[in-house]
């Protein structure tokens, strides 16, 4: 969240705006693309806060709490609106906090309707940011180049009135996720990291089955942080994913701080198969004592130690004698994030490994329709459909896209929003295409 968005009342409006918006841009260039299951919701309070100008404060407070979630965004607007950004997942959360802001402006006529989840009213529009991201985008841009122009740079940040006025900078081109990560950078992410109380970052996922009345349940729980929040709170302005080299060494010293709470975690797990993300390095250092406890300490359950595909591949010999090793410990092992392509070649049986974690993504779906998809089918029910799990399911099409592969494991957003609302998987006819049906 820009920090002045909901805190700054005193200082000059236009240079607020103007700050607001530039974070505005420089989040959507950030996740361009990966915006699936995003929404935002516009809040227009420039219509309704003369009407009632001491719920301002109150109001202001209400989101600030709400902001407190790493995944929820809040951006100041012209004319003093504010969007805020959510995954589906907190849409709940959402629409009860701007439910109470309404009933706080409760006699001003545009604040006559509830809110309602993706229902636009007088108050509050809604915009789905997976596919309406770069016409946002195009509008922050247009928006802030107006403003510059006509105020001849007037409110912006001091020493960044060249980047504000620059081109966009899409995905793809340098800078787009900010600074490259140097040595010198990443001693200092460490530092940080050394100090940091990572136990609010660590983050759960349920894996589930589909029953034959629909309803998912969970077999298997992931325990992660999420790079992308962490980043947020450490180093927004770094672009950690610049060199693999040093992102795999930024993630092995993640991993070893990650171990510290690994005990507690675990413990609260209440499903029989626990997943941890690990690098090879950790398995054969010696923070991986403390994932050995913790799997002897809770003997009932299975521990799936989630390794990536290139962290394998950088270092083969490694991996081999870590799989050996957890084996002989009692682990399970699954090679992570396989995208299409990976799936039609990695070799689970050769590798040894007894889970491969497919990624869904539209790619895999235009893959499906060719020959290609024949030969994924066939190579998934030669490893099992027990040892495949489908990932990033966002919505009922990938599960049912996974089910036509042969997949019988799913997790993802729109499984963790089953699992809530406490419904069944309900695919409709435009789930699957023709091309996926056997």
């Amino acid at each position: 969240m820009d920090s002045t968005t909901l805190t700054d009342t005193t200082g000059d409006e236009t240079s607020h705006e103007v700050r607001s918006l530039a974070n505005l841009i420089a989040w959507l260039q950030d996740n361009l693309g990966r915006l699936l299951g995003y929404r935002a919701a516009r809040l227009r309070l420039s219509k309704i806060w003369r009407s009632a100008p001491d719920a301002l404060n109150p109001a202001r407070t209400m989101l600030a709490e709400l902001a407190r979630d790493p995944e929820i965004k809040i951006f100041s607007l012209p004319q003093g609106d504010l969007l805020v950004t959510h995954h589906q997942t907190d849409g709940a959360r959402v629409v009860e906090t701007l439910e109470e802001i309404r009933l706080l402006f409760k006699k001003d006529p545009h604040c006559r309707q509830p809110i309602l989840l993706g229902t636009d009213t007088p108050l509050v529009g809604w915009h789905v940011l997976g596919a309406e991201a770069e016409s946002m985008l195009l509008w922050a841009e247009r928006t802030l180049a107006d403003h510059l122009n006509a105020t001849g740079g007037e409110g912006a940040l001091p020493g960044g009135g060249a980047r504000l006025g620059a081109p966009a900078v899409r995905p793809g081109m340098p800078g787009h996720r900010g600074r490259p990560l140097t040595p010198e950078g990443l001693a200092k992410l460490e530092n940080g990291l050394a100090m940091a109380d990572l136990s609010t970052q660590v983050r759960r996922q349920r894996m589930v089955t589909i029953q034959p009345d629909g309803m998912p349940l969970p077999i298997g729980t992931e325990l992660f942080i999420n790079i992308g929040e962490l980043r947020q709170t450490i180093a927004p302005q770094v672009d950690l994913f610049s060199n693999q080299w040093l992102f795999r060494r930024f993630t092995a010293t993640l991993d070893q701080r990650m171990t510290t709470y690994i005990g507690g975690y675990v413990a609260a797990v209440d499903t029989p198969m626990v997943s941890l993300n690990l690098n090879v390095a950790t398995i054969l250092g010696p923070g991986f004592a403390a994932v050995r406890d913790a799997a002897k300490r809770h003997s009932d359950r299975i521990v799936v130690l989630e390794l990536r595909l290139d962290d394998i591949m950088a270092d083969l010999p490694a991996f081999l004698f870590a799989r050996e090793h957890a084996h002989q410990l009692g682990f399970k092992v699954l090679i992570d994030n396989l995208g299409a392509q990976a799936m039609l070649w990695v070799d689970r049986q050769r590798l040894d490994a007894d889970f491969l974690k497919a990624v869904w993504s539209p790619e895999m779906g235009h893959l499906l329709s060719t020959s290609d998809g024949d030969i994924l089918r066939q190579r998934i029910r030669a490893f099992g459909p027990e040892s495949i799990i489908m990932s990033r399911c966002d919505d009922a099409a990938a599960v049912e896209a996974g089910k036509a592969l042969g997949c019988r494991i799913f997790q993802g957003f729109y499984l963790d929003d089953l699992l809530r609302e406490g419904t069944p998987h309900n695919p409709q006819p435009n789930d699957l295409s023709p091309e996926l049906a056997e």
